[in-house]
């Protein structure tokens, strides 16, 4: 079975909103906050990653029928868990060229990019805003898990040991390692420089993606890495909502404006 695009974005909602509905607050029932997560640790982030704090509502969500998503399970926490075999499964493997092999490694490395500086920017400023504990936990890791799959599927060494994959802001790729230390240093600067950072992410993600699928006609590809664009479509809102709070507007540095414009209007 081909996944259309349909299934595409009802899958790409599932793993950014989490069947949740509307986002919460990072504490738990005594008001306490969650345990820090330089460890690796996940906690239980619910929404598309909008979350706020002090009782501020954030935008709610059609619910949706997640039993009918082949593939996709959410535990009783909302947490979402994609069975790659499940998704693309009835799709046939194909041989992949060596430029589409370094589209899977790269894209591997540049989703653990994105999930490492929100988990950063989250013990940062967890007291303040949950959305990127929120798309660290909820999206992220599994856009991570897919991209493995992947590279399972296709028998190719995975650039993120086990060890790496613990030990947060290390990469082996030079360029994602330079784009971490310099993302962190500016989150640090105050809040609204770490939306920014998350907007220049999502960006950045969408732009690169979306170069990889205009080189491979290969299905399961195209089909993991068209939830991965929708992904990042939402995360982009949802950090564009914040950043409107500041009066502020995200001019893009990599897709084009009409592009980034496309987002807001489909």
């Amino acid at each position: 079975m081909i996944l259309n695009k349909t299934v595409f974005t009802t899958l790409a909602i599932l793993l950014t909103l989490g069947f949740s509905g509307c986002g919460g607050d990072d504490k738990d029932e005594k008001g306490e906050k969650k345990e820090n997560r330089e460890s690796g640790e996940k906690g239980e982030g619910r929404g598309d990653g909008n979350g706020e704090k002090n009782g501020e509502s954030e935008d709610s969500h059609d619910e949706i029928n997640h039993s009918e998503i082949k593939g996709i399970t959410v535990d009783e926490n909302g947490s979402v868990s994609a069975n790659i075999d499940e998704i693309i499964g009835d799709i046939a493997v194909l041989d992949l060229n060596e430029s589409e092999k370094r589209s899977i490694l790269f894209i591997r490395e540049e989703e653990k990019l994105a999930r490492d500086v929100y988990i950063y920017l989250d013990n940062r400023y967890s007291n303040e805003i949950s959305i990127f504990g929120n798309i660290a936990d909820k999206a992220e890791q599994t856009h991570m898990d897919l991209v493995k799959g992947l590279v399972e599927r296709y028998n190719l060494t995975d650039p993120i040991t086990e060890a790496e994959d613990l030990n947060l802001g290390v990469f082996q790729n030079s360029i994602l390692q330079s784009e971490y230390d310099k993302l962190i240093a500016k989150g640090d600067i105050a809040l609204i420089d770490a939306i920014e950072v998350g907007l220049y992410i999502e960006d950045l993600d969408i732009r690169d993606i979306e170069k990889y699928m205009s080189q491979t006609d290969n299905k399961d590809l195209l089909a993991i890495y068209q939830l991965l664009v929708d992904g990042s479509e939402s995360h982009m809102k949802a950090f564009v909502r914040q950043y409107d709070k500041y009066n502020a507007t995200y001019t893009p540095q990599f897709i084009s404006q009409s592009r980034f414009d496309l987002i807001f209007n489909q």
